[in-house]
C-alpha cells in the first residue's frame, strides 16, 4: 500500500474515533462545567469547641493559675450539590454532622443559612436544606442538578469532579473511572464501602461535590481520598443518595431497607468449601425469624451473589445494595447453594428508621425541630423566628419540669441565643455538666414572649 493509501485509512480511523468518543471534543468539559457548575456549592461549617487556659490570678504569697474554659469556633469547609429547587442540598455527612452553623455559597456569590435535615452516617451522606428569611423557596432549573444512573456507569468511562478544595471555589478536574465496588473499610462512624474509584483529583475541601459523567449528570459524591496514594479519589454512588432523597421528599424521613441476614465475607479458604471458583458473595449466617430473607426461602449456608443482577462482591456491597433500594420493593436475588444456582425473589421490610437529624432527642428529654416557614404560618409567628421549635417533651424528665410544652419556639436558654437545635444540644449538654447552674429560657408560646426558669439548687 502506498503512503497516499496510508494516510486515508489513518484520516478515517482518527475521523471515526473522534466521533465515537464525546471526549476528544475540546468543547465537552467545558459546555458539562457552564452548564451544571451552577448546582454546586460551597458549604462553610463552624464547630464551637471548649478551649481549655489557665488564668494568672494575684494572691497572698504570690500568683497561682485557676483553669477555666474558653469556647472557640472551628470551621470546616466542603462542596455540595443542589438536588431540588426549594433548597434540598446533598453533601457529607461528616462534613456537618453537629455543625452549629452552616453556610453555602452558591456559584453566583449568593450566601444562606442551612439547617441538616437528615443524615445516614453510615454511608456519610447528609442533605441540608436552605434555611434562611432571604431565600425565597424556588430555584431556578440552572441551580438544580440532574442526577444519574450510577449503577450504568462503566470502569474507564470518563467523569468531573467540581468542588471547593482549599476554599478554591469552582475546582473542576477530570478523570476516568478506575474501579466500582471499592472498599475503604470504616471510617470514625461510617463504613465507606462500594465506592467509585477515580483518578480525577479529589482533595480536601471537594468532599460533597459532585462526580459527573460527560452527560453532565451527577453520578457521585466525592467523599475520600487515599493520603498514601496519589491520583486516587473515592465517590459514594448517587443511586444511594437518590433513594435517601426520594425518602425524605416522600416520607419526611430516611428508611432502612432490610433482608434479615447476618452475612461475612467468603475466604480463599471458604470458597472451596462452598463449590465457589473465587472467594466473592456474601456468605449467610442467621436468618431472622419472619424478614423477608426466611420468607424468601434463603437457608443459612447460602452465597448472595447478585441483587437485581448486580454482582455483589463481599458483605459491605451487599449492605449497600440493599439500602439502595425502597423498602417494599421486591427483589431478585442469585444464590449458590449445595454448588447450584437459584434465584429467589424477596421483598424488603423496614427495620428501622433514620429520622430527621434536626429532630434530635436532647439531654433533659425533649425532642425539638428547626422552625420552619410552614410553623412560622402555623404558630403565627414574625418572618424570619429562628429557634428551636418542641415537638415532644417526656413525662417526668428534666424538660418537663423546666415547664417546656410542645410547639414552644425556644429563643435563648442562658442568654445564648438558640437559632437551631444543634445549638440548643451543646448548650443543654453543657448545662448537664455543672449541676450547680441554674436555667432561664426565653420562649415564644401562644404568639406570645415567655420566660421559664429552674433554680437546679432546689430542684
Amino acid at each position: 500500500m502506498n503512503l497516499k493509501g496510508i494516510l486515508l485509512i489513518t484520516a478515517f480511523m482518527t475521523i471515526t474515533f473522534v466521533e465515537s468518543n464525546p471526549f476528544i471534543n475540546r468543547d465537552t468539559i467545558s459546555q458539562i462545567v457552564e452548564k451544571r457548575s451552577s448546582s454546586v456549592v460551597n458549604v462553610s461549617s463552624k464547630f464551637r469547641v471548649a478551649n481549655q487556659q489557665y488564668r494568672r490570678i494575684p494572691g497572698m504569697f504570690g500568683y497561682f493559675f485557676q483553669e477555666h474554659h474558653r469556647p472557640r469556633t472551628r470551621g470546616g469547609e466542603g462542596s455540595g450539590v443542589i438536588v431540588s429547587k426549594d433548597g434540598l442540598v446533598l453533601t457529607n455527612s461528616h462534613v456537618v454532622s453537629e455543625a452549629d452553623e452552616i453556610i453555602i455559597t452558591l456559584s453566583d456569590g449568593r450566601k444562606y443559612n442551612a439547617v441538616l435535615d437528615s443524615e445516614n452516617p453510615l454511608v456519610d451522606l447528609a442533605l441540608l436544606r436552605i434555611d434562611d428569611p432571604s431565600f425565597e423557596g424556588n430555584l431556578k432549573s440552572e441551580y438544580v442538578a440532574a442526577l444519574g444512573d450510577s449503577d450504568k456507569l462503566k470502569v474507564g468511562e470518563w467523569v468531573i469532579a467540581i468542588g471547593s478544595p482549599f476554599s478554591l471555589e469552582g475546582t473542576v478536574t477530570a478523570g476516568i473511572v478506575s474501579a466500582k465496588g471499592r472498599n475503604l473499610g470504616k471510617g470514625q462512624s461510617h463504613n465507606y464501602g462500594n465506592l467509585i474509584q477515580t483518578d480525577a483529583s479529589i482533595n480536601p475541601g471537594n468532599s460533597g461535590g459532585p462526580l459527573l459523567n460527560l452527560d453532565g449528570e451527577v453520578v457521585g459524591v466525592n467523599t475520600a481520598i487515599n493520603p498514601n496514594g496519589q491520583g486516587l479519589g473515592f465517590s459514594i454512588p448517587i443511586n444511594m443518595a437518590r433513594r435517601m432523597i426520594s425518602d425524605m421528599q416522600q416520607f419526611g424521613e430516611i428508611q432502612q431497607s432490610w433482608l434479615g441476614v447476618a452475612v461475612q465475607d467468603v475466604t480463599q479458604n471458604l470458597a472451596s468449601y462452598l463449590s465457589l471458583d473465587s472467594p466473592r458473595g456474601a456468605l449467610v449466617q442467621k436468618i431472622i425469624a419472619d424478614t423477608p430473607a426466611e420468607k424468601a426461602g434463603i437457608k443459612v449456608g447460602d452465597v448472595i451473589l447478585r441483587v437485581n443482577g448486580s454482582e455483589i462482591k463481599d458483605r459491605d456491597q451487599l449492605i449497600y445494595r440493599v439500602q439502595e433500594i425502597p423498602v417494599g420493593e421486591e427483589i431478585s436475588i442469585q444464590i449458590s447453594r449445595d454448588a447450584k444456582i437459584l434465584e429467589l425473589k424477596a421483598t424488603l421490610a423496614q427495620k428501622q428508621r433514620y429520622k430527621k437529624l434536626s429532630s434530635s432527642k436532647l439531654p433533659f428529654g425533649m425532642m425539638v425541630v428547626p422552625v420552619k416557614k410552614s410553623d412560622i404560618k402555623r404558630l403565627d409567628l414574625l418572618a424570619g423566628t429562628e429557634g428551636a421549635l418542641v415537638t415532644e417533651v417526656e413525662n417526668n424528665s428534666f424538660a418537663s419540669k423546666i415547664g417546656f410544652m410542645e410547639d414552644d419556639v425556644i429563643l435563648q436558654v442562658n442568654q445564648t441565643v438558640i437559632k437551631n437545635p444543634q445549638i440548643l444540644k451543646n448548650v443543654l449538654t453543657a448545662i448537664s455538666e455543672d449541676k450547680e447552674v441554674g436555667i432561664i429560657s426565653m420562649i415564644i408560646r401562644n404568639g406570645k414572649i415567655n420566660y421559664l426558669e429552674l433554680n437546679r439548687e432546689h430542684s
